[in-house]
């Protein structure tokens, strides 16, 4: 455990643009989780007399039309943002093991037996 932090702190400090990314994306993390107990408003609390205004100190980032706040909109919707990339992420290493399974183990392994099969040796043996 001990080497892994170590490793995730050098890689983390090794260039500033990672460890941004790094804190933005752990604040993305966080206020997915705790989003809905850190909004200042509900978000599907509508309110007429609220509609369309500016940011402001009430609304940091204002009102839709409907007069609900963005902000606790945002903060409410970033944990299914969360989950929707999961899971399209999870979708995609499936469809790619699908098309391994399909096309050989690795990209390279249709190059590597021809390859062989010039030379007469066996498929995937040798250089």
């Amino acid at each position: 455990m001990n080497a892994t932090l170590r490793h995730v702190k050098y890689v983390a400090t090794e260039n500033p643009v990672t460890l941004g990314a790094f804190l933005l994306f752990t604040g993305f993390v966080l206020l997915a989780l705790f989003g809905p107990w850190i909004a200042p408003y509900d978000p599907l609390a509508s309110s007429t007399e609220a509609a369309l205004k500016p940011p402001s100190i009430a609304h940091w980032f204002g009102t839709d039309s409907l007069g609900r706040d963005i902000l606790s909109r945002i903060v409410v919707a970033a944990i299914d943002d969360l989950w929707s990339s999961r899971a399209f992420h999870a979708g995609e290493l499936v469809r790619a093991d699908m098309i391994e399974a399909n096309h050989g183990s690795s990209s390279g392994s249709k190059a590597r037996s021809r390859r062989s099969r010039r030379r007469g040796g066996m498929a995937g043996v040798g250089p």
